[in-house]
Parts: C-alpha cells; structure tokens; sequence
C-alpha cells in the first residue's frame, strides 16, 4: 500500500514549500507507510504552464464582491462537466491538466491525500474525482474545513472519500490505512458519506504537541534555495477579517532550542542557510521570539530566515537582535495606516510606530514587504487619502520597500462572515438552480455558499481606490498581480535597465559550490577582499533563483555589490541566460564603482573569466 500526498495547483506569485504535506509525509514514514510526494504546483509553475493568472483575472471580474469559499458552479463544471451546454475558460483549463496529471499518477499509489485552498479546491477535486472512478481512495485538508457545507459538497460531490477538518497529523495513518482496507473511517475530525448517504461529522480531537510531530518529511519536495520551517500555529491576534481564529485551536509554539536545532539539521541535510518561516506570525509570543532570537545568535550560526510577522513589538532594538539573528525579510500584516479603521480591524492603532518600524528595518538591511488591506467596511475618502500619503512618505525613506495591494474580501469563519451585520454586510447565495437538477440538489443539500457581498462601499469606489494605490506600485516599479488587476503585469524586473549583467559560460556544480561558500554569509572571501557582508536577500517577485548576497565596502555603509545567483531555467528572469547558471551583480550605491574592479572581486571570489553582458545607458 502507498499513499500519496499531492500539493496542487495553481502556485501563485511566491515560492512556497508545503510544509503541512511535509509533516504528514513524516507521520506516514515513522509509521512505516510508503510514500510518494507529488507537487503538482512547483511542476506547473516551473514548466511556465501554471493558470495562477487565468484564476485571478477571473476573480478579479468580481472585486469587491467575492470571498475565499468557493464557487459550487466551478466545482461542479470541472467534476462534471458533461452535465453542462457549456463551461467557463477557467474551468475547462484545470479539466485538462486534471486529464494530464490523473494519466501520470494513476498507478502511482492507492490513497491520495490532497490540501486544498481557495485557488486550489477546483483542481484538487476534478483530479480526485477521476481517481476515484478508477477506484482509489482519496481525502482532502486545508484550512477552510471547519466550514461544514464545503465538507459537505466535497462529499456529495463525489470529489473525496473523506475530508479532514482541523491538524492532520493525529489522524492520517489511521485515515490512510483504514481508506486502504475499503473502511468507512470512524476517526475524529474526519468527515465521510455513508452508503445510505448521510454524512458522518465527528468535531476534531485536540491536536498533537508541536515538539511531539516529527521533522517533517521533504522526500519528492523540491528543496534548494531554503528550506521550511514552522515555529508555531496559530495566531494570538483576533482580526475581524481573518478566519485564523476560527481555523487553528488557539496559539502554540514550539520549544526554542528544538525549533533551532531542527535548522541546524535541516543545514545540513539540505545544504542551504536560508530559512521560510511558514508561521502565520513569528513574533506572537514576545518572550518565546526572545528566546529564540537569543539562541540564534548565542549559536553564532549565521542563517538567513524571513517570516510573517506583526508589528506587535517591534522596537528598534529587537529589529535589531533580528538582524543580528539573521533575519533578511519580515512580511509585515499592516492592513491600513488609520487608526479608525485599525480600530475596525482590532488591530493595533499606533500607525507612526508601525511606519517607523518599517523604515528602521530597511535602514538596518531587513527587506520589508507590508499587506495593505483596502476598502475595508467603514473606510472613508480621507482613510484612504491617509494611507496614500503614508505609503508615498516610507518610499521616499526606503525606495526598495514592497507593499501587497489586497482588496477586501470575505473570507470564510472571520467575523465579517459570522457577524455580516456589525459590518454593514448584506450576502447574496449561489442560487442552485443555475445547476442541472441533480448537480442543484447536491448544492441544495450542502448548505449556503455565500459567492458575493454588498457593503457601504459601492464598486465604483472600490476599483478606484485600487487603482490609485496601484499607481504607486507601478510608479516605484513594484507592480504584480493583485486582485483587481485586469491585466498580467509585466514581471520582468524593471532595474534590469539601471544594472550591469555579468554572466558566466557553462558552470557546472563542482565551480558553484565553491562560489556559493565564497560569496556566503559564513565564508570569508568578502572579509577578506575589504568587503562585509549586508545580508542575503530573497530575489525579487516574480524571479526565481538560488541566493543574493549584498556586500559593502569596508568603509561605506551603502550597499555597493548585490551577486545574484539564479538557476538557468529560471523562466521570469529577465536576464540574459547562457549555461547552467547565470552570475550576476547589481550596483546600487550612491558611488558608482568600477567595473575592472567588480571582475577583479569576482575572479578572486569564484576563480571564472567572467565577461560583461550588458551595460546599462550610463554605463554602470
């Protein structure tokens, strides 16, 4: 018997590695269960073929008016099309790659087990649908569980045999072997279909310690750049538009020491110093974070780490512990710079500490991305003229600052779903009879899918306020693509005009491990040349790559030579490409250097002839 665990897509803008398959991928193992990881996103997105921007630009149709649960009609399009005169674009794309992928899996093992989200429901029921007719046993997770018509419309769907609510770690091997045997599984939190057609829905048990779960399992995962790493679930904070209360079972942590020597052993094991957070904040326990910090440092083990992150306690003097600690990226949840419509959110409403924290962090060399959340119910003109400004006043301090442009949206278990009428919030429900009859019956059973909303804000207000907040992200060339974009932005990465290309003949792995340790935060090469190192920083959205090192002269606190390191196949670059590997640097200090000099460091540092590919205008 074997199990399969499948991450599906689409991928979205971010590089993500899915840890939650990963810890269960490791429950499985200990247990003596054969597994296979199959990350159907990572494959689509890294053959160019993934539908991330089809599903937004089709969401983005509804701005304004559209929430994370999910839409029955697709859901039924893609598992039963043939019951339709016709289907959308959407739904017939994720239809063939489900006709792709069920040929490639279907001998593949006998459970499959898929986490699914708001992007992801659709493909991962129209996949597991057809396995199902071939007669294997399928399951689902994710964090919209708790929502009992969508268990519900899994079931009767036909998409899954059994849908798991609440941490999946407790129950998969019994779920797994009891699904292998042909059972009706009788376990905790897992929701099934009788044969008679009532659905059996027992509440999740208490899940299990953190420091209890194993180190999770990367085995099929594609793990090079960073690896994953989850300190915690939960979230400490209770903001009216977030469903992570209603989700996760309160706020836990793991013991500091075990969350550190699991990356020293990740270290090692997958030889990279580069570590994704994948907790939905770090820094919710202010002495746990502490403590941690402190360990990293007392250890001296000079890892690179980004994480969400709450402006909760962000003095300068812990950004600065952070920094010292390793930090390179703090994704930082800000959601609006005013204080009446913080105080709406149940936030924190101190917008000048939260500015200056975002400007200190920069300054010390800690990138910084901040959520912005807007037309949240009850903003005004002049809310939103407030967070214009502000936004305008941290660029002017930190040009290289990045913010998300999120429009507001229901999501499902937040208090403006459960409490509509605090907020001003009117639903309006898929309607059934959209549907063929037997599909319609199967909605009607399930329950109430809210697919729209109306609020204070009318739609014409909404688009533009996004479209003025999107101008300052195409005005400081950050565009991406957001909801509400009615356009694929160009991702190609507009300083490209302002930098110089070195780029390197044929590298093979024996020449770029050497590089890698050269150029590192723990080798010695930029000390010993006169050069201190700044800090790795992530590669920008929308590339893909391996490392990027900042450097500093001795005497200049400015950065002055940013090596980048990116895979050849590494398809948003907009860099030149020749080899396997392309090596290239990006000057952007005050004072300009010289290039002999750069291909001087860079010969010492790598022992390549490296030539010059491109120059920008100036001739940087």
């Amino acid at each position: 018997m074997r199990a399969v665990l499948i991450h599906p897509p689409p991928h979205g803008e971010v590089p993500f590695r899915h840890i939650g398959l990963a810890y269960l991928q490791a429950m499985l193992k200990k247990a003596g269960i054969e597994t296979i990881f199959y990350d159907i996103s990572a494959a689509e997105n890294n053959a160019g073929t993934d539908f991330y921007d089809d599903y937004i630009l089709h969401l983005s149709k509804n701005v304004g008016n559209v929430g994370d649960g999910i839409d029955p009609r697709i859901l039924m399009e893609v598992i039963h099309p043939d019951m339709f005169d016709a289907i959308s674009p959407v739904s017939a794309k994720i239809i063939a790659k489900a006709e792709k992928y069920l040929k490639i899996l279907l001998d593949s093992g006998d459970v499959f087990l898929f986490s699914v989200n708001i992007i992801t429901y659709y493909f991962a029921a129209a996949l597991a649908y057809r396995l199902r007719r071939h007669g294997k046993k399928t399951a689902a997770g994710g964090p919209n569980m708790r929502f009992a018509p969508l268990r519900r419309l899994f079931l009767k769907s036909g998409a899954f045999d059994a849908v798991v609510q609440g941490e999946g770690e407790g129950v998969v091997v019994e779920l797994v072997n009891q699904l292998a045997l042909g059972k009706n599984p009788q376990i905790p939190g897992v929701s099934i279909l009788n044969g008679d057609g009532v659905i059996s829905d027992t509440p999740p048990a208490d899940p299990l310690p953190l420091d209890q779960i194993p180190a999770p399992s990367f085995s099929g995962m594609e793990v090079k750049d960073f690896a994953p790493v989850l300190a915690g679930r939960g979230c400490t904070f209770r903001c009216s538009f977030c469903s992570e209360p209603y989700n996760w079972s309160g706020y836990r942590v793991r013991e500091p020491v075990k969350m550190i020597d699991e990356m020293e052993w990740s270290a090692a094991q997958y030889r990279t110093k580069n570590f994704h957070f994948h907790d939905d904040l770090i820094n919710g326990d202010l002495k746990w974070f502490d403590a941690f910090l402190a360990g990293l440092i007392d250890r001296g083990l000079r890892f690179g780490w980004e994480s969400f992150c709450s402006p909760n306690g962000l003095t300068p003097e812990r950004l600065d512990r952070m920094k010292e600690s390793g930090c390179i990226l703090l994704k930082l949840g800000v959601q609006s710079f005013s204080p009446s419509v913080l105080s709406g959110m149940r936030r924190g409403k101190d917008v000048e500490a939260i500015k200056k924290t975002i400007i200190h962090s920069e300054k010390i060399g800690i990138s910084m991305h901040y959520d912005m959340l807007v037309c949240f119910p009850g903003e005004t003109g002049e809310d939103h003229k407030r967070n214009m400004a502000f936004i305008e006043e941290i660029y002017a301090e930190c040009p290289d600052v990045f913010f998300s442009l999120n429009p507001f949206y229901l999501s499902i278990g937040s208090e403006t779903h459960l409490r509509p009428e605090k907020f001003g919030i009117k639903f309006s429900y898929f309607n059934p009879l959209e549907l063929p009859l037997p599909l319609a019956d199967i909605v009607r059973e399930s329950g109430e899918f809210p697919t729209g909303f109306g609020y204070c804000l009318s739609r014409d207000t909404i688009l533009g306020r996004i479209e003025e907040m999107g101008g300052i992200l195409k005005k400081h060339n950050r565009d991406y693509l957001y909801l509400g974009q009615n356009r694929v932005p160009p991702r190609e990465k507009e300083s490209c005009r302002d930098s110089a290309t070195i780029v390197s003949s044929d590298i093979d792995e024996s020449k770029l491990l050497p590089l890698l340790e050269l150029v590192s935060p723990w080798g010695i090469g930029a000390v010993r040349k006169g050069w201190l190192f700044k800090g790795i920083k992530p590669v920008s959205a929308g590339e893909e790559g391996i490392a990027d090192y900042l450097f500093s002269s001795s005497n200049d606190s400015d950065i002055a030579l940013n090596i980048k390191i990116a895979e050849r196949d590494a398809k948003k670059s907009c860099y030149s490409r020749t080899g396997k590997y392309n090596i290239y640097y990006t000057n952007i200090s005050a004072k300009r250097m010289d290039m002999s000099e750069i291909d001087a460091l860079l010969r010492e540092f790598s022992g390549l002839v490296m030539r010059n590919e491109a120059r920008d205008e100036k001739g940087t």
